[in-house]
């Protein structure tokens, strides 16, 4: 994972300069995707901005049907609730975060992110209509899956499908 400086440079998880030399050493005969960054929303980026938080859109046949979204723990790169990070549920018709979150193999329930201490209720999520038009549109393609989940991140440029399972 590449970091921006502030001077607009950017440095790898060692703090060695990214140029295009570095990456033809560092990486050569290794399999690897470079990915632009996402520039996440503040919207769910205000609980933890370590991570990408994302939000996992559930559907049936060509409806939504139930949504989650996972915060990623401080200090973590990924958002998984196995990584310190925490789950909220999301109404579906209003596009609200639900009153409390849970980690994986727990049953104590979060009513704040742990490290940022944001309540998640009251939380709407600002792109929830642009999420269910983009998932709706996405699944006339894929006809021949009755259940298909959306892995969702909410870019300052609108939502962006970070994955689709079936």
């Amino acid at each position: 994972i590449f970091s921006k400086t502030k001077d607009g440079s950017f440095i790898d998880s060692e703090n060695d300069a990214v140029t295009a030399e570095m990456i033809r050493d560092k990486f050569k005969n290794l399999d690897y995707i470079f990915e632009q960054q996402i520039s996440q929303d503040t919207c769910l980026g205000k609980f933890n901005p370590d991570t990408v938080n994302t939000i996992r859109v559930l559907t049936y046949k060509d409806k939504v049907v139930a949504a989650a979204v996972r915060f990623g723990g401080k200090g973590e790169f990924v958002d998984n609730v196995s990584a310190h990070g925490v789950a909220c549920s999301l109404d579906i018709e209003t596009g609200e975060l639900g009153e409390y979150g849970l980690r994986m193999y727990s049953t104590k329930r979060f009513f704040e992110h742990p490290d940022s201490k944001i309540s998640f209720k009251g939380t709407k999520i600002s792109q929830w209509n642009q999420i269910k038009e983009l998932v709706e549109k996405v699944l006339k393609y894929l006809p021949y899956y009755n259940s298909v989940g959306f892995d969702i991140a909410l870019s300052t440029s609108g939502p962006i499908i970070l994955e689709i399972n079936t």
